[in-house]
């Protein structure tokens, strides 16, 4: 799956925010001893996270015909929902991220590692596929 955010953003640190306008793809695999494998990729600077599977600030879990899956970042998280026909050759993807109630911003990293202040977030461009392999090439 892929999406596009349009983001209100600042490192922390420097005093004007900016609009950033990000691509990411979400590539999640179930390989045959039944665990979910998963590579983030911010498709602009080319950097992926593979096999995060679940830990303290991500975690995935089937629900019917539905893969939820939600990732915390500081005072705020993103979700994604990706939802399958019966015959799950075919999908649909929503991503929606939040901020904490009462927040003005949400906290995260970039991939250097930076801080930043995130005022706000639009995702657009949502797409979903499915295909049969190993799409981590594993």
């Amino acid at each position: 799956m892929s999406w596009v955010e349009d983001k209100n953003q600042r490192i922390v640190g420097v005093t004007d925010f900016r609009q950033e306008h990000l691509r990411f793809s979400m590539t999640f695999f179930i390989g045959p001893d039944g665990q979910l494998r998963s590579r983030f990729t911010n498709l602009g600077r080319g950097v992926s996270f593979q096999d995060r599977g679940t830990g303290s600030n991500f975690s995935a879990e089937f629900r019917g015909h539905s893969l939820i899956t939600t990732q915390g970042q500081t005072l705020g998280a993103r979700r994604i929902e990706i939802h399958f026909n019966n015959g799950y050759n075919a999908c649909n993807a929503r991503v929606i991220e939040g901020k904490q109630a009462g927040a003005s911003v949400l906290v995260t990293r970039n991939v250097e590692g930076q801080t930043l202040e995130v005022r706000s977030t639009t995702v657009s461009e949502t797409r979903c596929s499915v295909q049969n392999g190993d799409a981590l090439g594993q």
